[in-house]
């Protein structure tokens, strides 16, 4: 795992998104079968949010949260690989 921070509850860390190295936050938690998974880019305030009652584990709500984050910087047209 990349070098991370603990900070008020969440965690912080850089990491390459949309292309760039980038200063990210994120929490995630579970209340009986609902999960959430809230990230955000600091410096431009990209942010996914993602409830779920589904029984993923965190590490697939993590990738998918990722994967989210990461597009949002695409621009319109570009090509998903």
């Amino acid at each position: 795992m990349p070098d991370q921070h603990y900070a008020l509850g969440g965690r912080v860390r850089i990491e390459k998104i949309g292309g760039a190295d980038r200063e990210t936050v994120w929490e995630d938690g579970s209340n009986g079968g609902f999960r959430m998974l809230a990230r955000r880019a600091l410096a431009d305030g990209h942010t996914v949010i993602v409830l779920s009652n589904a029984s993923y584990d965190y590490m697939r709500l993590g990738d998918l949260g990722t994967q989210l984050l990461d597009r949002s910087y695409m621009r319109h047209g570009d090509v998903v690989n």
